[in-house]
């Protein structure tokens, strides 16, 4: 079973690669949305990629980048945990512990519709009124 971990890229276009290439577009909301977050910049634990298995960017992730994770959401130490991007390579994602004890302190500050291109070929479910928006995070710090 998994564990609760809140997914955020380090901008726009990056959040946008990341849902492209974890989502299929039948998967794809109508109503996707982009949100940007406020929080603590000096809770943040760094993972250079020089210290991670040299097949870290493989498809089939190895078992030691769970592992990795499981101990940040385990040990809390840090509210987040930045991470290079296998997609961009000098980007960053950040892991963000929900169960932290800081957690309530990580703002909503900007909520806005999203749409995708449709130069990207994608074919997109047509909106439903009484769905909730859902959206891809950016990370403001």
């Amino acid at each position: 079973m998994g564990q609760p971990m809140v997914y955020l890229a380090s901008g726009r276009a990056l959040a946008v690669l990341e849902v492209l290439v974890h989502l299929s577009p039948t998967m794809l909301p109508a109503d996707f949305c982009l949100v940007e977050f406020e929080a603590p910049e000096n809770d943040v634990l760094t993972i250079d990629k020089n210290i991670l298995p040299h097949n870290w960017q493989d498809p089939s992730a190895p078992v030691q980048l769970k592992q990795l994770g499981d101990s940040f959401l385990k040990q809390k130490e840090h509210l987040f945990m930045k991470v290079p991007s296998v997609i961009v390579p000098d980007d960053f994602n950040y892991l963000l512990n929900p169960l932290h004890s800081k957690a309530a302190t990580v703002k909503l500050i900007r909520q806005q519709p999203f749409s995708f291109d449709e130069r990207l070929g994608l074919t997109l479910p047509s909106p439903k009124s009484n769905s909730p928006s859902r959206g891809s995070s950016h990370f403001i710090d």
